[in-house]
């Protein structure tokens, strides 16, 4: 205080109170930090550095946020796969026809005579009825049918991974945040991290090259 006195003549007035508040707020936090208000957003309000046994239990959390944040990013790489595997049927090709006949056939070879999965072998071989409709048309229909239900239930199962993938990605998003609070709340720089592993009887090593990188399923 005495060296801002001597420089009065030098300060604007504003300057001079301001320096003076700021120096009462940190005399009075010295002297009785409890009665400070913890939500006063002024740029001078001077931070706790947390203790060992607080930033080991920050440390902890983030790790387990980590290991919850792969986990929903493994999840969302299954339902990707599945997004990318489920095609509805576009065109009738060989395969959807044998699929077609198989199903017909309840997957009982012996309605084909043990043979291909075709039309041909389930007249065959079988007491398949082509009631008094011609061949050609019985068969269109078992192949249109079959694409129609097949196609019903893969939008059904792309629906379904589309919301749940939704899901994981708003649950994932909720994490990274917490992550992100989390990270903030450490003491950088202060010695006290390290102290905090020991603390957790874990590895001592250095914090900014291996903890403080960027998390590659935080940027994605």
């Amino acid at each position: 205080m005495e060296i801002v006195d001597s420089q009065s003549d030098v300060l604007t007035e504003g300057i001079y109170i301001k320096m003076c508040n700021c120096l009462k707020k940190v005399h009075d936090f010295l002297v009785s930090p409890m009665e400070q208000d913890s939500n006063s957003d002024d740029e001078f309000q001077i931070q706790e550095i947390p203790s060992v046994e607080e930033t080991a239990e920050i440390i902890a959390n983030i790790d387990l946020v980590e290991i919850k944040i792969m986990g929903i990013v493994e999840d969302l790489q299954i339902v990707e796969r599945s997004l990318r595997k489920l095609k509805p049927i576009n065109r009738i090709t060989k395969k959807v026809k044998e699929a077609a006949i198989e199903e017909v056939c309840s997957s009982d070879r012996r309605m084909v005579g043990g043979k291909a999965w075709t039309f041909a072998n389930l007249v065959a071989h079988s007491s398949y009825t082509l009631n008094p409709n011609p061949p050609g048309a019985v068969e269109r229909k078992i192949y249109q049918d079959y694409k129609e239900r097949t196609n019903e239930r893969i939008n059904r199962l792309i629906g379904e991974a589309q919301y749940h993938k939704m899901d994981l990605e708003c649950e994932k998003e909720r994490y990274v945040e917490h992550h992100n609070e989390l990270t903030q709340r450490l003491p950088i720089g202060s010695g006290r991290i390290e102290e905090a592993m020991l603390f957790l009887r874990g590895p001592v090593y250095d914090w900014d090259r291996v903890r403080a990188r960027p998390v590659n399923f935080l940027s994605g």
